[in-house]
């Protein structure tokens, strides 16, 4: 065989595929190159969340363990009427865990809002992850940062514990349909459940929705957010969100 270019013999073509087969296309997770994911845990830390924040900080782990070195994590609280904690994003899971111990839960108002117009200032965050169990802030407002989250590519996904409150989870609705997340019910007693969804949410601020649907087999979680992912477009197509 004769010598090619800078003195090194041609191989056959698909010689290096037979070597390397390419993995089917389940097996590859979805990213930006070069970009890791960013998820924001948004907490409401009210009086009336106390029991429902302890649940809370024993999920953190599970955005982690869902991507292992693909995801980065913040952590935002409020209580007090302010928000009182904004955390850098970290890609620890024991680092998160310190942070979110510190968190105490304090009376007052829901601070939603702040922790939005933080978010289209910073950009780049792929899920905003938000429970609470209640709105008390503008509607209209809320509707134009989502619009704005939209435009960054943000989702909000609301881990709804007031499902009852129709006025509340209608507003939570519309940013869903908005930014292309959704609204699911937050229940402090079903850890393992809540876990899973919170690892789907960890996926899709990866990979979208394209990888999430990769992890289906794999996640539980995942085929249920999903779910809820294509309830909350059927209610933005009824509605021209």
């Amino acid at each position: 065989m004769s010598e090619g270019r800078n003195g090194l013999v041609p191989r056959k073509a698909g010689w290096l595929e037979k070597l390397y087969p390419t993995p089917s296309r389940a097996a590859v997770e979805p990213r930006v190159a070069g970009k890791r994911g960013k998820l924001l845990f948004a907490i409401d830390a009210t009086a009336s969340r106390e029991p429902a924040w302890e649940a809370a900080k024993q999920l953190t782990d599970s955005f982690f363990d869902a991507v292992p070195g693909m995801i980065d994590i913040g952590l935002a609280a409020y209580g007090g009427n302010r928000v009182h904690t904004f955390t850098p994003y970290v890609a620890d899971a024991r680092r998160l865990r310190r942070l979110a111990s510190g968190i105490s839960c304090r009376a007052g108002y829901t601070q939603l809002l702040p922790i939005l117009r933080r978010v289209v200032e910073t950009g780049d965050v792929g899920v905003v992850l938000y429970i609470t169990d209640a709105f008390e802030e503008d509607a209209t407002t809320a509707a134009r940062l989502a619009e704005m989250l939209k435009a960054k590519g943000t989702r909000v996904i609301v881990l709804f514990d007031g499902w009852s409150d129709s006025e509340a989870r209608a507003v939570f609705e519309d940013l869903a349909a908005r930014t292309g997340g959704a609204v699911l019910p937050f229940e402090a007693s079903a850890i393992e459940r809540l876990k899973g969804l919170i690892a789907a949410a960890a996926v899709l601020a990866v990979g979208g929705e394209v990888l999430l649907a990769a992890k289906s087999n794999s996640l539980p979680g995942a085929t249920l957010l999903l779910e809820y992912l294509k309830s909350a477009r059927r209610l933005s197509n009824r509605s021209g969100s």
